[in-house]
């Protein structure tokens, strides 16, 4: 993973030097508004700019190529993510046990049938609804609130948690200091400067109403937290205490 996360890093920074080096961000804003000139016959894509700068018909087709296969990984991603946080509520007491109810091959097909039905929702809304896109950049901002606190808690966990941190997956540490607590700080670094580009550039990056973003983080929040409130009094009165399941590390 760490060689992953490197990688990742390196490709953005070969991708940085070739944008502020060739077209510059001028031109990005121009060709993304529709400011391409006719005469060079491109669309705003990645792969259409990337390649013209370096006057390279092969990159294109490569990038293009590695366009097409991106998505239905990232479909099959984007699948496992929410059929894997309804078993986790489900387990842990949030949503009823049903939910965790799995095939005799293991599959969690309750939590994969509601995470397709939710998605095919979803998917509609996306084609045939107005202000998508806009809830889009709505949901990437506050996830990275949500990505920031696991990122603070890495920070914290290994001086405030002593035994949780001794029985997670590793104790290493550079100059004194646990890895876990060194990426946990990258994670908030990332979210912070995320949410800087967001709000520097907020026409570019479609940030259109701040105010109505906030409002509905806020509503968002409040139910969450109502949600959890009326989750844990029924667990209660079943006999159940929510908190205990979050007394230990999680075996992931």
């Amino acid at each position: 993973m760490a060689i992953a996360g490197v990688g990742g890093i390196l490709i953005v920074a070969v991708f940085a030097a070739i944008f502020f080096h060739t077209f510059g961000t001028q031109f990005m804003i121009a060709a993304n508004g529709g400011g391409i000139p006719p005469t060079l016959a491109l669309t705003a894509t990645y792969f259409s700019l990337v390649s013209a700068s370096v006057g390279n018909t092969v990159l294109a087709i490569v990038l293009f190529g590695c366009y097409v296969l991106f998505w239905p990984l990232i479909c099959y991603i984007s699948f496992i993510q929410p059929t894997r946080m309804l078993f986790a509520y489900a387990f842990d007491g949030i949503l009823p046990a049903g939910v965790a109810r799995t095939s005799r091959s293991g599959s969690p097909y309750v939590a994969v049938i509601i995470a397709f039905v939710m998605s095919v929702v979803t998917l509609i809304w996306g084609v045939y609804g107005s202000n998508f896109f806009q809830v889009l950049v709505y949901a990437t901002l506050v996830q990275l609130i949500a990505m920031g606190l696991v990122g603070l808690s890495a920070v914290i966990v290994p001086y405030t948690k002593p035994d949780l941190y001794r029985a997670s997956a590793t104790k290493l540490k550079v100059l004194g200091v646990p890895v876990v607590s060194i990426a946990g700080a990258g994670a908030i670094a990332t979210c912070v400067i995320i949410w800087i580009l967001y709000f520097h550039y907020p026409a570019q990056f479609g940030l259109a109403n701040k105010t109505k973003m906030f409002t509905i983080f806020g509503v968002t929040i409040a139910l969450a937290v109502v949600y959890y409130l009326v989750a844990k009094a029924v667990r209660r009165g079943q006999g159940v205490d929510l908190a205990r399941a979050y007394a230990e590390v999680p075996p992931e």
